[in-house]
């Protein structure tokens, strides 16, 4: 009996940030901060004016603040790995909050496995998703797959040892040939 059959397995991966978006991070804060002080300084001259100034300044200063909190926050990505016997859902998750279902396939209808190097070409397919969350992973495989409708998609990913273990028990050894049979152990 297939031990994984009536399993479910899920991971969840932060996506590591890009030297670009660690730069559009520190610059948007830097811009708030600058924002906040000038502000801070006209509550400061107009402070003698009325309170109803300061108060404005006080209300736009948090807000600043609070609108870069939320976009330095759309940084924050993750992808989940969902598997539940052959199901494989693949999820976005930006800042904790907004949840995108990427791909959900059938693992049984995988029709080519691989491994994948930065900057390789994929095969050719109608619809393409990177879950990866480094580029420059050792640990990149990809999977073709046809959806329901009969179209091809391409989903490249970065998935653990027990990720990969459970994909091994449903993607047809046809397909896989030799690359996943590390990972398949029987007597578990």
């Amino acid at each position: 009996m297939n031990p994984y059959q009536f399993s479910r397995t899920e991971t969840l991966f932060q996506k590591n940030q890009s030297p670009q978006e660690k730069k559009m991070i520190v610059l948007l804060w830097t811009v708030s901060g600058l924002l906040a002080v000038v502000l801070a300084f006209l509550a400061y001259l107009l402070m003698n004016v009325g309170s109803v100034f300061w108060i404005a300044a006080a209300f736009l200063i948090l807000l600043d603040l609070y609108a870069a909190n939320r976009l330095s926050s759309r940084f924050y990505i993750e992808f989940e790995y969902s598997l539940k016997d052959h199901d494989f859902d693949v999820a976005k998750i930006v800042a904790r909050s907004d949840r995108t279902e990427l791909v959900s396939l059938d693992m049984r209808s995988v029709t080519e496995l691989g491994r994948y190097r930065a900057g390789q070409s994929l095969p050719k397919a109608q619809s393409y998703a990177k879950t990866w969350i480094d580029e420059q992973s050792e640990n990149l495989w990809y999977l073709v797959f046809e959806n329901e409708d009969g179209s091809s998609g391409c989903l490249v990913l970065e998935p653990n040892e027990k990720v990969l273990r459970h994909m091994s028990h449903f993607i047809p050894r046809s397909v896989s040939k030799t690359l996943l049979d590390g990972y398949r152990n029987e007597d578990e």
